[in-house]
């Protein structure tokens, strides 16, 4: 029980801080909130840039992935605006804690319950993008044995991060193969990040964006 109650803590302290830095942040400001098991794999802002763009001209106020084969909507990679409706959502998945926390260790549970229980509002706030333009997940998680599923939810050379979950062997191994080709392992005041910075194939186009 204590190394329940312990592991529920952390999951949940990340929903409590968000919500502290929108109240003191920018309006409009995106946040960008990462699971410690996420790795970026580039440094191409502009891609970042295309997504934010396409959002706000669609008037959503947050962003996550439907990986569908394993986890559905997925919290390991989430934009959220600090508007109004982008708050609310935050503060509904806080608020959520107290009858959910007991079902669910950490938020992304509360995230399947508000989308089926209230699909219309979170329909219009959250768009749901291509895993590939936010969260892509290592090829070791899943279903990369399905070629159509591999080219739409697993990482390819070039995509903006690389998401270890799912993965039960191995996986610190691989986080740490990872960072070492971005030049972030081992890592000190010196870190070298010029494998940030190659050139890289130009990005797919984005795909049109679903509520």
């Amino acid at each position: 029980a204590q190394r329940r109650h312990h592991a529920t803590t952390e999951q949940w302290s990340k929903i409590g801080v968000l919500l502290q830095r929108l109240r003191h942040a920018p309006r409009g400001q995106w946040f960008w909130l990462l699971d410690t098991d996420v790795v970026l794999m580039t440094e191409r802002k502009h891609s970042m840039r295309a997504l934010l763009q396409h959002l706000e001209q669609r008037n959503f106020h947050a962003a996550w992935v439907n990986q569908q084969c394993g986890d559905n909507e997925n919290s390991g990679s989430v934009l959220v605006r600090n508007t109004r409706k982008g708050r609310a959502l935050i503060q509904r998945i806080q608020d959520s804690r107290v009858v959910w926390q007991l079902f669910f260790v950490g938020d992304q549970g509360i995230m399947w319950v508000l989308v089926d229980r209230d699909r219309w509002w979170i329909g219009a706030t959250v768009a749901s993008v291509a895993p590939r333009m936010l969260n892509a997940r290592d090829h070791h998680a899943g279903c990369a044995d399905n070629q159509k599923e591999s080219r739409y939810s697993y990482y390819h050379r070039g995509d903006l991060v690389r998401h270890f979950n799912g993965i039960r062997e191995r996986r610190s191994q691989l986080i740490t193969r990872s960072l070492r080709r971005v030049g972030a392992w081992p890592c000190d005041a010196n870190c070298d990040v010029s494998a940030l910075q190659q050139p890289l194939p130009p990005p797919p186009p984005l795909p049109p964006l679903t509520a």
